[in-house]
C-alpha cells in the first residue's frame, strides 16, 4: 500500500475511533450505519462457517480492530491484517484475541490455497482501480476453493452512476463530500463483478447505503 496512506493511517489511529463513532452519530454519508455495516459482514461470516469450523478467517485492512473484536464476541478468532504499525498498536492495547500481521491487500503473507474467508471493511477504496485488480489475484491465490471474499466499502454502481452523483453534489454545493469521492478511488461494482467473474468466482452485490455497497465473491474454479 501506498506510504502516504500509511502515514496518514499512522497519525489518525490515536482518534481514529472516536471519529468514525462521531460521523456516525451525524449520520455521515461516508460512514452512514458503520457498525450495522460491521454486523452484516460478521453475519455473512456465519453464512459459510460457525467458530467450531476452526476456520481460516482474515480481515485485510484492520484498522483499531473494530470488526475483530465484534467477530471475538461471537466466538470468531480472526486474523487481522494491517499496514500501519500504530493501527496494530490499537489492536493490541483493546487486549482483543487475535493474531495481527503486518500486511495489505497486495501482500498476504499466506501460502496458496489456506484462507478461508477474507473479510474486509472501508479499506479497498484506498486502491486504483488496477490495483484492485491485482488485490483480487492475490486473494485468489490465498483462497481455498469454495473460499469468499466478503468486502463492504463505498463503490459506485457504475461509472455513469458516479457522475449523477457527482453532478447532484455539485448543484447541493456539497464540495466537500465531492473531494473526497475524486480523491480516492471508489470501486465500480459493474466492472468489479466482471472482473472477479473472470477470475472463477460466483459474485453477488447488494447496496447498503447511499455509498457503501457489499460484495460477496465464493471461488468456485481456479
Amino acid at each position: 500500500m501506498d506510504k502516504k496512506i500509511i502515514e496518514i493511517f499512522n497519525r489518525w489511529a490515536d482518534q481514529y475511533d472516536n471519529d468514525i463513532e462521531l460521523a456516525e452519530k451525524e449520520n455521515d454519508w461516508l460512514y452512514q450505519n458503520y457498525s450495522k455495516i460491521l454486523k452484516i459482514i460478521i453475519l455473512k461470516i456465519k453464512k459459510y462457517c460457525s467458530p467450531k469450523d476452526k476456520k481460516i478467517i482474515i480481515d485485510i485492512g484492520a484498522g483499531t480492530g473494530n470488526l475483530l473484536m465484534m467477530a471475538s464476541k461471537e466466538g470468531y478468532s480472526i486474523i487481522g491484517v494491517e499496514p500501519s504499525a500504530k493501527m496494530c498498536s490499537k489492536i493490541k492495547n483493546k487486549g482483543i484475541c487475535c493474531q495481527i500481521i503486518r500486511g495489505d491487500f497486495l501482500c498476504l503473507p499466506f501460502k496458496f490455497s489456506t484462507v478461508d474467508v477474507i473479510v474486509s471493511s472501508y479499506a479497498w477504496h484506498h486502491l486504483s482501480h488496477q490495483d484492485k485488480l491485482k488485490s483480487i489475484d492475490v486473494m485468489q491465490q490465498i483462497l481455498r476453493t469454495n473460499g469468499v471474499i466478503i468486502i463492504a466499502d463505498l463503490m459506485f454502481a457504475s461509472q455513469r452512476s458516479r457522475q449523477e452523483l457527482i453532478s447532484k453534489l455539485k448543484q447541493e454545493k456539497k464540495m466537500d463530500l465531492i473531494a473526497d469521492i475524486e480523491s480516492e478511488h471508489y470501486g465500480d461494482i459493474q466492472m468489479l463483478e466482471v472482473e472477479f467473474r473472470k477470475r472463477g468466482f460466483d459474485f453477488y452485490s447488494h447496496r447498503l447505503t447511499k455509498l457503501v455497497w457489499l460484495i460477496e465473491a465464493q471461488l468456485l474454479t481456479r
